[in-house]
């Protein structure tokens, strides 16, 4: 919608409107998780509306087009060592990815934290949705000693990705 062929042929509402038509109702699937304060027959009620308005219209996936679980999964000291080289080897932890930004004007800072706990491919559906249960109890703790205890800035919200 943007560009020099958007400026030549520019597209009208109701193209825009089939588009994002076909956007919400094309090839879908959906997985669920309910979390805070929902119960049971809320979270089915939250599930049937999407599926109603949304995955029923949509035309069902092909066997390619489900998605595969996939992620990084960090090397071992021997992996580590073959992929970075021998001065990996004197490192407790194979692989440091550091960025470094500071702004001598500016007084707040951050600290961003990756724990890996495993693949999504060995985790599956229960384990990715364990680790968000996890991650979701974990930003409430550190929030409220960040934030209230400590009186520190923002927290950010902890995410199993």
């Amino acid at each position: 919608m943007e560009g020099e062929y958007a400026e030549r042929q520019p597209l009208t509402i109701e193209e825009c409107a089939k588009v994002a038509e076909e956007c919400l109702t094309g090839r879908l699937s959906a997985v669920f998780l309910a979390m805070g304060n929902v119960n049971e027959e809320e979270a089915k009620s939250i599930a049937q509306l999407i599926d109603t308005n949304f995955l029923s219209k949509a035309r069902p996936l092909e066997h390619e087009e489900i998605p595969r679980l996939r992620s990084l999964k960090m090397p071992t000291m021997v992996e580590a060592e073959r992929i970075f080289g021998p001065e990996v080897r004197n490192r407790s932890i194979p692989i440091i990815i550091e960025e470094v930004t500071q702004n001598e004007g500016e007084e707040n800072h951050a600290v961003e934290v990756i724990i890996q706990v495993g693949s999504e491919h060995e985790l599956g559906f229960k384990g990715i949705a364990v680790l968000e249960l996890i991650s979701q109890m974990a930003y409430n703790s550190a929030f409220s000693q960040l934030r209230t205890k400590e009186q520190l800035g923002e927290s950010t919200r902890v995410t199993s990705n």
